[in-house]
């Protein structure tokens, strides 16, 4: 029992610094990270989108609207907010016999 309050504990407390460090480093993004790691693969995976968003057309997709939105998007608040999801999840795994 206090194992499972333990783990509970730290990840409540991991996922609020990532939150808070997240505030801190606003322009830590997912496209910041993937254009210092290779940014070739970058534009060729945008280029890959556009070659094939015909598929979307006919459900009124803007695909690169999307994309933009989640490169934009804090890798510490997605971690933050994954580790404040996790102890729901673990809690009612934890509690079974």
């Amino acid at each position: 029992m206090i194992v499972k309050k333990i783990i509970l504990l730290s990840f409540f407390l991991v996922g609020n610094f990532q939150i808070l460090l997240s505030l801190y480093y606003k322009n830590f993004s997912v496209g910041f990270l993937w254009y210092s790691i290779n940014p070739n693969s970058l534009v060729g995976f945008q280029s890959l989108l556009e070659k094939y968003s015909y598929h979307f057309d006919s459900y009124k997709i803007e695909i690169n609207k999307y994309l933009f939105y989640f490169l934009d998007v804090n890798l510490f608040f997605i971690t933050g907010v994954l580790f404040l999801l996790f102890p729901c999840f673990f809690s009612v795994e934890l509690s079974r016999p």
